[in-house]
């Protein structure tokens, strides 16, 4: 956030400023990510309750989020036709 200011980039957008202070009380990281303005976030964390926390205080907090179900696979990107 304060890189974002400093350089005046444009990246953290109000709601992602929230995002982001709401992960630092959940003690859990937080970062825009998407081309322009960052258009999605990702909140990281190795502690489930800790990220459940998150998201029912930030879908609480921010109407506007929508949690994507995302998860680490062990084999990569699989291309099917």
């Amino acid at each position: 956030v304060d890189t974002d200011r400093v350089g005046r980039l444009g990246i953290y957008s109000t709601l992602h400023t929230k995002l982001h202070n709401l992960a630092r009380a959940h003690q859990i990281h937080y970062k825009p990510c998407g081309a322009g303005g960052g258009d999605t976030g990702i909140a990281i964390s190795d502690d489930p309750q800790r990220l459940t926390a998150f998201m029912a205080a930030a879908a609480a907090s921010a109407p506007s989020v929508h949690p994507l179900d995302l998860r680490l696979a062990t084999d990569g990107i699989r291309i099917t036709a």
